[in-house]
């Protein structure tokens, strides 16, 4: 796996469980001429870097202005429809991963990706909620229940690497610094979308690592 580079150290104090969590903004308005006609040339990788600067301006703030450059990930990968016979070559599908923000243990990138009629477009990525009984509010080392109740989507990801042989980026966000209690999902693509094929959650702040899997599609395959 490649992790995506920090371009940046941090020395903030540590954040909260909720960095991990919560789901940001969206990104600002898109800038102009973000899409790409057919037949026509994709975006390029400056053209790509313009576009976060613009879009993610607020939403990305701390690592615009930390970072001497703005230096994305970027894989080249392309993709088939289920549909698509062997005449057709490839679609092609550009990802681009960049550095958004950061804390003394937590770092959040955001990821868009250049498609031959959309052009740039910014990715979201479905999480579930959770509804987690303590057994009572001193003791965070003991769970009583724990059930997904729903599912939302945020376009930050939490100290994310992508793989490129098996197309999937996984997450790992630390709900405080030693990272006993902590959640992981797994996006794969899957045609030209990320799929939220599974999902782990260790919700016991005990110093153990023991986590409890809520979903895992990845046997479908």
């Amino acid at each position: 796996m490649k992790l995506l580079p920090l371009a940046f150290a941090f020395g903030l104090a540590c954040l909260p469980a909720a960095f991990a969590q919560d789901s940001p903004a969206a990104p600002e308005a898109a800038p102009p001429q973000a899409e790409a006609e057919a037949g026509e040339a994709l975006p390029t990788r400056e053209d790509v870097i313009a576009y976060f600067k613009t879009a993610y301006a607020q939403q990305c703030a701390f690592a615009l202005e930390n970072a001497e450059t703005v230096e994305p990930v970027v894989h080249e990968l392309g993709y088939r429809y289920a549909y698509d016979d062997a005449s057709v070559p490839d679609h092609p599908y550009v990802l681009y991963g960049f550095e958004c923000q950061g804390g003394a243990y937590n770092f959040s990138q955001v990821y868009l990706a250049v498609k031959e009629y959309e052009g740039i477009v910014p990715l979201a990525f479905a999480e579930p909620s959770l509804a987690i009984v303590y057994a009572d509010t001193e003791n965070s080392s003991t769970v009583e229940s724990m059930a997904i109740d729903g599912y939302t989507a945020k376009t930050l990801l939490t100290n994310s690497e992508f793989d490129p042989a098996s197309r999937t980026i996984t997450t790992f966000s630390k709900w405080r610094g030693m990272g006993d209690a902590y959640d992981s999902a797994t996006y794969e693509l899957v045609e030209d979308r990320f799929v939220l094929k599974a999902f782990e959650v260790d919700p016991t702040f005990d110093e153990e690592m023991t986590p409890e899997t809520l979903l895992d599609f990845r046997a479908t395959n």
